[in-house]
């Protein structure tokens, strides 16, 4: 899953195949799903040539950007993960307007509850639409109610009050814990082995957006330790 353009991602996807490959000699089929805003980048290979040697490495991809063409298959689709694509497409096309980001959540919703899918599954849908489409906290409490008027409406609660508070905690423990696993891939995949120090100091940032920022940072320090300079730096 990769959210934003990245110069050498092929390359990146290779290495992970080879690795892959390298530790249990098994074939290696990478899917890659390309979440990103930018039209016309898409990548579906590794490759280089050097003195008539090389190594073309393919993988699948699929664009996401690319379903806006096909809104309306995705509006047919039978799949709870065609409404997981609809949210991320309306997701970026409304990063300054909440009331038609609330108003496209609130009718992906409905149709988590129309669409007779079963209570699990509506569940981890509505999990993934409050990580996915965030609202202003001033607009929550509408949203809820509307919410509220849709289990009497359709006389199903699929998610209860105390499941809806349990689900924001759990999005916010997953986010954290996530981002901390992505910082470590990042650095492993570039530079290798990654110290025990270095996880547990990450394990004890709860900071959301400390880590988000300690992640992009991964990407481009040549040492892990710079890392953690750069956490005590902003601390301070």
């Amino acid at each position: 899953m990769q959210s934003q353009y990245e110069k050498d991602f092929a390359k990146r996807v290779f290495r992970y195949q080879e690795r892959i490959w390298d530790r249990y000699e098994h074939p290696v089929v990478s899917l890659v799903v390309l979440a990103d805003d930018r039209e016309g980048w898409k990548r579906d290979r590794f490759e280089f040539e050097h003195w008539g040697a090389g190594i073309i490495s393919r993988f699948l991809v699929s664009k996401l950007l690319e379903w806006k063409e096909r809104w309306e298959e995705l509006e047919q689709s039978e799949n709870p993960f065609a409404i997981a694509v609809m949210a991320h497409l309306k997701t970026m096309e409304t990063p300054n307007d909440p009331q038609a980001r609330a108003e496209w959540r609130f009718r992906f919703v409905r149709r988590l509850y129309e669409g007779g899918f079963v209570r699990e599954h509506v569940i981890e849908m509505m999990r993934f639409l409050d990580w996915m489409m965030v609202l202003p906290e001033d607009f929550q409490p509408e949203f809820n109610a509307r919410v509220g008027e849709l289990d009497k409406e359709t006389n199903v609660e699929y998610v209860t009050t105390w499941e809806r508070n349990g689900i924001k905690i759990g999005i916010k423990t997953g986010a954290l814990q996530s981002t901390r696993e992505g910082i470590l891939n990042v650095l492993d995949a570039r530079l290798g082995v990654v110290s025990p120090s270095l996880a547990a100091e990450l394990d004890g940032i709860d900071d959301l957006d400390t880590l988000t920022r300690l992640l992009r940072r991964a990407a481009v320090v040549d040492r892990p330790e710079e890392l953690l300079d750069e956490k005590l730096n902003t601390a301070s």
